[in-house]
């Protein structure tokens, strides 16, 4: 039963990530049932885990629905987001080690090789290395706490930076800015890290939430 749980909660987070399930979305039982193939016991207790992850909610005699996206919402969640990454930023640039700097550097090269293919970049292909060099970058911060609010965050995150994905120039913008935060951090220069960390999440924030045309509230 954990199997199929596992794999009916990778395949709705994948939906609603990808714009299969809009933001504000009813996602009913039966329909997920008839959907995904898989019975209505495990679709539940999928949902239930997702609920953790800030991707969908519950509403009592509404059911289970994905979490709308307002230009309100994002930017609370965006500046919450930098503060916290920030802060393990700097606590993983005093604390970490030869393997912390290590891990950086590979989890950078593969995601600037993506970034940097003349092919289309898939979305499924892009979102693991951009997750796994941005944790790298704070994994040696020496405080799981700190860890799991900002894992937190950056999961619901998710949902606002699909919908930038296909924007023009986006992921070209997004390499340089990797590239330039890898060298502050490698270099252990705290203060440029995070100077380029809030750009990097805040810099262009109201740009691009006039591109995506959200509700404000």
């Amino acid at each position: 039963m954990t199997t199929l749980v596992q794999k009916c909660q990778a395949i709705i987070e994948s939906n609603i990530l990808n714009g299969v399930y809009k933001p504000g979305e009813k996602l009913g039982m039966h329909r997920l049932r008839d959907e995904l193939g898989i019975g209505l016991s495990p679709i539940r207790e999928a949902l239930s885990k997702l609920l953790s992850t800030g991707l969908i909610v519950a509403e009592d005699n509404k059911g289970f629905s994905v979490v709308r996206i307002t230009q309100k919402e994002i930017r609370d969640l965006s500046h919450t987001y930098a503060l916290i990454e920030s802060l393990a930023l700097q606590q993983a640039i005093k604390h970490g080690d030869d393997e912390w700097e290590a891990n950086i550097t590979a989890k950078f090269y593969r995601l600037s090789k993506l970034e940097q293919s003349k092919e289309k970049i898939a979305w499924e292909e892009w979102l693991p290395l951009n997750s796994a060099f941005h944790r790298a970058l704070v994994e040696g911060c020496n405080s799981a706490s700190l860890l799991e609010i900002r894992d937190l965050l950056a999961h619901k995150l998710q949902l606002y930076v699909s919908r930038l994905f296909d924007l023009p120039q986006w992921v070209e913008v997004n390499n340089q800015e990797h590239k330039d935060l890898a060298d502050a951090v490698l270099a252990r220069d705290a203060d440029k890290a995070c100077r380029i960390l809030s750009h990097h999440f805040l810099g262009s924030l109201d740009e691009q939430l006039e591109k995506l045309d959200l509700p404000v509230e």
